[in-house]
């Protein structure tokens, strides 16, 4: 997981043209390793409760993390075909 981070930022800076500074990348990563889990298991199960079960969560706790990390808009802005970004992202609607 740790190469694939480190691929995503070197991806980041390329796109941007030159070092991400004044972003706080190390204080953030506990939330940006957080985002990255849900939305990967938003993306590989079929229901909330699948979703849940593979974090060994609560459904409760799942949808509470989603609602909080905004995870649902994401999906939703690819489904439209929208361009998605970090700061809106999605998890599943069914539970």
């Amino acid at each position: 997981m740790e190469e694939i981070l480190g691929l995503k930022l070197e991806l980041a800076n390329k796109a941007a043209g030159s070092p991400l500074f004044g972003l706080p990348l190390f204080r953030s990563m506990k939330d940006v390793a957080k985002v990255a889990v849900l939305m990967y298991a938003a993306s590989a199960t079929r229901s909330d409760r699948e979703a849940a079960a593979l974090l060994g969560i609560t459904r409760m706790d799942y949808k509470n993390l989603v609602r909080e990390y905004n995870i649902i808009n994401y999906f939703e802005g690819e489904r439209n075909g929208n361009s998605t970004d970090t700061d809106s992202i999605s998890g599943n609607s069914s539970s």
